[in-house]
């Protein structure tokens, strides 16, 4: 017995690592593990998402931190739209040279009020998302695509993709905030006032790191729609002798193929009902900043402002990246779907007695039709781009006809 023991204990200490290593594998190809560097940012900002490893002891922490951080932003910008408010006219002579007419001043309240409520309102949607069931079923959306149809590449590629966006919103508000320091010294605004909106505009980093998770799962959705299409494609390029085995093989691939396009499309309803509302207060924060800051792209241009006319330039190329990068994943999605189309046509012509599992496939493709949205006023998608483009140059001629007419009665 005492020369059994150490064997026994060997084996079992040799199948718990093997077990560990597999779990370390496992744990290195899932969806928390791709968003593992946006979900530990999220937690320093005090807008932590929930992870499988809860740990009972932090959690009062947490909360702490997380109601402090929501506090802070909060009581900032609502005191920064007060100020705003009372002291509009003053604060477009500083900006502005000296210019100060109620439009501009309107220009400047609409502005602060707009960037309360996009700040405010999406860390409250986010909260009450990632608190809700729905974002617990999309996780697990997410987990039953990967045993679906197993991928190796997707959920690497989306870490990657995490990355490289989280760099980008960082870099990018490094970049605003440096710039609007040097307008700060140059003008002739109060301490107060420049401290209140260099904090304001850096807690933009809230939910431009809630677009930024967005972004990967609307990537990874993405990647689960075209491994869909690769799938057909490789059925189409394998040249195999026709026979009963090989046909049930290619019938219940095809079966795999249905259940996995229905997971895609659950994942998107969860999706959308997820961030619908941040999506609306994104699309309309775009609209009416990037408006406002072309508009102060053109003063500065005109007083010979170089360090407002870039930084306004800077702000509304970010407004439209932070457009585009929903879009082009929302279209992409959709895209794919039209090129599985074309590659069922093809296997159907090469292998004819696959008919019925393709047209049923077809078919749930037809019926089963998704779109990223807004909480259903708008699709989200490319098309957004030039109805921008034409509201800016609306309110254009709607802001010179207001100079004008003020101009006139003064």
């Amino acid at each position: 017995m005492l020369y059994l023991r150490p064997c026994k204990v060997q084996a079992i200490q040799q199948n718990k690592s093997k077990l560990e290593h597999e779990g370390v594998k496992l744990r290195r190809n899932s969806f928390h593990w791709s968003v593992e560097p946006l979900s530990r940012w999220m937690c320093f900002l005090g807008i932590p998402i929930p992870t499988p490893r809860k740990i009972s002891i932090c959690r009062f922490a947490t909360l702490l931190h997380t109601t402090f951080c929501f506090l802070l932003v909060t009581s900032s910008h609502l005191y920064l739209v007060i100020y705003t408010i009372h002291n509009a006219k003053s604060i477009s002579a500083a900006y502005l040279h000296g210019i100060s007419t109620s439009t501009l001043a309107w220009n400047f309240v609409i502005e602060n009020l707009t960037l309360a409520l996009y700040t405010i309102g999406s860390s409250i949607s986010f909260f009450i998302c990632i608190r809700s069931g729905a974002w617990s079923d999309l996780v697990n959306l997410l987990t039953l695509l990967d045993q679906n149809l197993a991928t190796s590449d997707i959920y690497p590629s989306s870490r990657q993709f995490a990355i490289k966006i989280l760099i980008f919103i960082i870099s990018s508000m490094l970049c605003v905030e440096t710039l609007l320091l040097l307008d700060s010294i140059t003008n002739d605004s109060t301490l107060t006032r420049k401290i209140l909106e260099g904090y304001c505009i850096f807690t933009k980093i809230y939910p431009a790191t809630q677009l930024a998770l967005f972004c990967v799962l609307t990537r990874t959705l993405s990647l689960q729609t075209e491994a869909i299409r690769k799938h057909v494609e490789e059925m189409c390029t394998q040249s195999l002798p026709a026979s009963l085995t090989i046909t049930e093989t290619r019938n219940s691939e095809l079966r795999i193929l249905r259940r996995h396009h229905r997971l895609v499309c659950n994942s998107i309803h969860k999706l959308n009902y997820c961030f619908g509302t941040f999506l609306a207060l994104e699309v309309v924060h775009v609209f009416i900043i990037f408006t406002i800051s072309s508009l102060y792209t053109l003063m500065g241009a005109i007083n010979g402002d170089l360090v407002l006319e870039v930084l306004n330039v800077i702000v509304c190329l970010d407004c439209i990246i932070h457009l585009y990068l929903p879009t082009s994943y929302s279209d992409d999605i959709v895209s794919q779907i039209d090129k599985t189309y074309d590659a069922l046509a093809d296997l159907l012509y090469q292998q004819p007695s696959l008919q019925n599992e393709v047209t049923l496939l077809t078919g749930q493709l037809s019926h089963l039709k998704f779109d990223i949205n807004a909480m259903g006023f708008f699709r989200v998608s490319k098309s957004l781009l030039p109805t921008l483009m034409g509201t800016t140059l609306t309110y254009f001629l709607i802001f010179l006809q207001f100079q004008s007419a003020e101009k006139k009665e003064s």
